[in-house]
């Protein structure tokens, strides 16, 4: 959790302000939180930290407290489906990230459990997040009029509910790419790599619990596109 100092985003928490290179390092979570310490160190607008601190407040402390440990926050554009760009919070903990909309003294919040995504891409200007979310969360008649959404029911029509094989297909979800552009104050490219490497160390060690607990594993993304940032990573590292 933040301390209580309010200009806690805005010191330097590290000499080095992109921790990709040591986030894909951990192999347990106190490794994870200490290769995050730099981020506590990105400078943001005031009005964009204090957002921050009310995010990081609403999933830390509010209902989702029991089962998240808040690890990190980001201030992000969230480019939603119509190529609008909008300000939120990206709120990471060990089960989940959270999209948290800030909007005076109203809080608003999507969750997304970790293991519900399914591809990490970084780009010379966002990571695009790949993820199976609620259904109410998106523009249903999008989603319903898709082809993949048609293809599922045609599927589950035809092949499972009329032969009893398989039960439907949960359409409770739906695979969702959503684009976001981290607003730290500095280069782009090395706060997108320590998001997308932050994203993937977290699944992968969400994973690694439940395989723990004797539960059924879950795939996790690892980063694509990272040769195209030109920023340091832990595969570049090794390699010199």
């Amino acid at each position: 959790m933040l301390g209580d100092d309010p200009n806690a985003f805005s010191h330097l928490g590290s000499s080095s302000t992109s921790p990709a290179a040591d986030i894909p390092k951990a192999s347990t979570l106190q490794g994870l939180i200490e290769a995050l310490d730099p981020v506590q160190g990105w400078e943001y607008e005031p009005e964009q930290s204090v957002d921050m601190r009310k995010a990081r407040a609403h999933v830390g402390e509010g209902p989702y407290r029991i089962d998240a440990h808040v690890l990190s926050a980001f201030y992000v554009g969230a480019i939603n489906e119509w190529g609008m760009e909008q300000p939120r919070v990206l709120v990471l903990s060990t089960t989940a990230y959270y999209r948290v909309k800030v909007e005076g003294g109203s809080v608003s919040v999507v969750r997304v459990p970790l293991e519900k995504l399914t591809r990490l891409e970084a780009t010379r200007g966002t990571l695009r997040v790949t993820a199976m979310e609620p259904l109410s969360d998106a523009a249903a008649g999008r989603w319903l009029s898709s082809a993949t959404a048609v293809s599922r029911v045609a599927a589950s029509l035809f092949e499972e509910v009329r032969t009893g094989v398989k039960p439907p297909p949960d359409t409770s979800e739906f695979e969702s790419t959503r684009e976001y552009r981290p607003y730290a104050q500095l280069l782009p490219a090395e706060a997108i790599a320590a998001l997308g490497a932050a994203l993937s160390k977290a699944t992968e060690l969400a994973n690694g619990v439940e395989e723990a607990r004797g539960r059924a594993g879950f795939k996790w993304p690892k980063v694509e596109g990272l040769e195209n940032l030109h920023v340091p990573t832990a595969a570049s590292s090794a390699a010199r």
